[in-house]
């Protein structure tokens, strides 16, 4: 998204290659505006085009559900997470589920509580699905497809 002056963003788009700019621009002369309004004002206008691209994830996964494509158990998700299965991740944001993954010998063990040896699993699930090049979704808990702390469409 682009935020200048008419002329300013006129002539960038002429000159740009950059084909996924978001067609509507923030017009008029921002040197001295507080950015952190700018920044606001830009989530306010491409808020639908996030929400549309949830709400498509939301619906696979509830055509999915109930097959070997979903899942929201914290032990199926987060091997899944780090082997490269996981395609979309929706988390709850501040769930914590804690415990250790073992990649070598895919051995994962739960923990009822954070004990200072162990990781926060959404976390780990989070972090490896995007660096497999997965979408993830952080969500309220009440707005998760299924009530856990973890969702995930597989790829396979």
């Amino acid at each position: 998204m682009l935020a200048g002056t008419e002329e300013m963003v006129a002539e960038y788009r002429t000159v740009s290659a950059y084909k996924h700019l978001y067609p509507e621009a923030i017009i008029g002369n921002h040197t001295y505006d507080d950015l952190q309004a700018l920044c606001r004002q830009a989530r306010n206008i491409l808020q639908p085009y996030f929400d549309q691209e949830l709400d498509k994830a939301k619906e696979r996964y509830a055509n999915e559900s109930a097959t070997r494509l979903t899942s929201s158990i914290v032990a199926d998700v987060v091997p899944a997470a780090f082997y490269g299965q996981v395609d979309t991740l929706f988390a709850a944001r501040d769930a914590h589920s804690w415990g250790t993954f073992d990649e070598m010998n895919n051995v994962l063990k739960v923990d009822d509580e954070m004990n200072g040896e162990n990781d926060d699993l959404v976390d780990k699930a989070v972090v490896k699905t995007i660096a497999n090049g997965g979408r993830v979704f952080i969500l309220p808990k009440e707005q998760m497809p299924a009530d856990s702390p973890v969702a995930a469409l597989m790829r396979y």
